[in-house]
């Protein structure tokens, strides 16, 4: 297996799970940001939120679709 640089690795097709991840912590910082704006929930609460979707949404953009990346060669 290719170990892949980090720009390699953040340009290059995901697998189709780790795009529905992305799409989940994208999801969940932009409830925290309207959450936040309502202010019905305490901050810790909406900081966790957001701070654990962007954080799914880093690490999944990370992550290399093999099968793919074979076939473009």
């Amino acid at each position: 297996m290719k170990k892949y640089s980090l720009w390699e690795r953040f340009t290059l097709p995901s697998p189709a799970f780790f795009n529905r991840v992305k799409g989940f912590g994208i999801a969940l910082v932009a409830l925290s940001a309207g959450l936040i704006k309502l202010n019905i929930v305490p901050e810790t609460i909406t900081t966790i939120l957001a701070t654990a979707g962007a954080v799914m949404g880093l690490v999944s953009q990370f992550s290399v679709d093999a099968d793919k990346v074979e076939g473009m060669k």
